[in-house]
């Protein structure tokens, strides 16, 4: 098996179980692999690897081991509660749901992640509006 492309973060997203939420992405995503970890640690190792993860929240330590972690997409329309200190540090991009509920924080991530993709939502871009953007130490 491959490295995923996304981890969904083990924590339930507006009442929607980790695993509900990653079949929601995968029917968006359908040539992306996404993983949910069962446990911590699988979260660990998998938060080490993927270049995009997915979830409410992320600690500090798990930030610093998420080496190769380009964006962090948080299910909730605040990031008052992250750590954006730690993520630009790393070098990762923190997207939020702001304006989207449970059903629609799938189709919402996928948007976002599109759009960076895209290379839309750099520093200076005018349509960064839902974007906390960081810049790399």
């Amino acid at each position: 098996m491959s490295t995923p492309e996304i981890a969904v973060l083990r924590q339930k997203i507006h009442g929607l179980s980790a695993k509900d939420y990653a079949s929601a992405l995968r029917t968006r995503l359908p040539d992306t692999e996404i993983a949910v970890a069962n446990t911590p640690a699988e979260e660990t190792e998998l938060l080490r690897s993927v270049p995009i993860a997915t979830g409410f929240s992320m600690s500090t330590a798990e930030i610093k081991a998420a080496e190769n972690l380009d964006l962090f997409g948080c299910v909730y329309a605040g990031v008052g509660h992250l750590d954006l200190d730690a993520f630009g540090e790393n070098g990762t991009a923190v997207t939020n749901a702001s304006g989207s509920t449970g059903p629609t924080s799938p189709s919402t991530f996928w948007g976002q992640c599109s759009r960076m993709s895209a290379g839309s939502n750099r520093p200076g871009d005018s349509r960064t509006e839902t974007m906390a953007i960081l810049p790399g130490p």
